[in-house]
């Protein structure tokens, strides 16, 4: 995705000092930003990062020091600012509704209306999983287990019997969940 900082700014608000016409295309650290970055100075004991940094534009504190040659925007809350942009800039992947045709999936299982199952995912029996969620390619579902509604299950992930999980949970890749040591 990429924007001017001109929209950015009108989506977000705050006062831009410098380029409105810079594309954005991404967020970074202070550290590692550069030509199409925005990064995030906190707090004024940054300048020095950000005069010696190569982002297109920096996200600030309404009471940052003007820091000549750089484009700044200023924010009254720019942690939160910068939390928006993130969404804006890397929003969830949207999955297809359906079951992939090499996923495995148990005839008692229940899945409901706008479910989405990627590659070589296995569902075990007497599984019930929620509206929207979505089971990302090599997870095993196992017998038993219901999820939610619009739950994020990462790729490779193991939900093991019995587990049951609410509304909106994400689990991230390769998670083990009712192993051993564990529920």
């Amino acid at each position: 995705m990429k924007a001017k900082l001109r929209e950015l700014r009108d989506r977000f608000g705050g006062e831009v000092t410098g380029d409105l016409e810079v594309s954005i295309e991404a967020c970074a650290s202070l550290t590692t930003a550069g030509t199409g970055d925005i990064a995030f100075a906190e707090a004024a004991r940054y300048r020095p990062q950000v005069e010696a940094g190569g982002a297109s534009a920096y996200l600030v504190t309404e009471d940052f020091p003007d820091v000549p040659g750089k484009t700044l925007w200023a924010v009254a809350r720019p942690r939160e600012t910068f939390i928006g942009l993130l969404a804006y800039f890397y929003p969830d992947p949207q999955y297809a509704s359906g079951v992939h045709a090499s996923a495995s999936v148990a005839s008692s299982a229940q899945l409901d209306h706008g479910v989405s199952v990627s590659e070589y995912v296995v569902i075990g029996e007497d599984v019930r999983i929620g509206r929207g969620t979505s089971i990302e390619s090599g997870a095993h579902v196992g017998c038993g287990v219901t999820l939610g509604e619009d739950c994020r299950i990462g790729p490779n992930v193991s939900l093991l019997r019995g587990v049951r999980l609410g509304n909106q949970v994400t689990v991230n890749a390769g998670a083990v969940i009712g192993g051993d040591g564990f529920g």
